[in-house]
């Protein structure tokens, strides 16, 4: 499995991951990732052959940058 820069570079390059992946670079678990799937907080989309889903960087990152801002304190924000 990537580490978490490389994981990070990956999604801000705009590579939809693997859920897997997308719940180590946010630090929860595969069935917590799997909820947010099903409940639209996070997007997906299958991948070719229509069998594994690819998690949306965008969201990925929105919700990296929103913990980031939770720890340091800061205000969420609209």
């Amino acid at each position: 499995m990537a580490d978490q820069p490389d994981l990070e570079a990956r999604a801000r390059a705009g590579e939809w991951l693997r859920p897997g992946d997308a719940a180590q670079l946010l630090g929860i678990g595969r069935t917590t990732m799997h909820r947010r799937l099903e409940d639209g907080t996070i997007g997906w989309r299958l991948h070719a052959g229509g069998h594994q889903r690819r998690v949306n960087p965008a969201d990925v990152i929105r919700l990296l940058e929103q913990a980031r801002a939770e720890h340091r304190g800061e205000m969420p924000q609209a």
